[in-house]
């Protein structure tokens, strides 16, 4: 499914139009970041998972303790970027959309 967001502009900004989009995808992650916040206050950090391993398989958002985390970052199979896990949960999203 494809997410559909009705906007009046002025016309003065039609040529931006193409802009919202992005906007929509921006607003369903910012909605996302409470669960992060409450992770990181239980001493645990969410991370996109980069390959299959012991925490899960690729592209999965997982909540590790620093312990694990350092351990799979230091073997490439973790990120903990915000960027990576906006990036997984999006993922996520479009597979529940279909």
């Amino acid at each position: 499914k494809q997410l559909t967001h009705r906007l009046s502009l002025p016309a003065k900004h039609a040529s931006r139009a193409w802009l919202f989009p992005a906007f929509i995808f921006l607003e369903s992650i910012m909605a996302k970041q409470p669960a992060a916040a409450k992770a990181a206050t239980e001493g645990k950090t969410q991370a996109r998972l980069l390959s299959d391993c012991q925490y899960g398989k690729t592209n999965d958002v997982v909540e590790l303790t620093p312990e694990e985390l350092e351990q799979a970052e230091a073997a490439g199979q973790a990120d903990s970027t915000p960027a990576a896990v906006d990036y997984a949960l999006s993922l996520q999203a479009e597979k529940a959309d279909e």
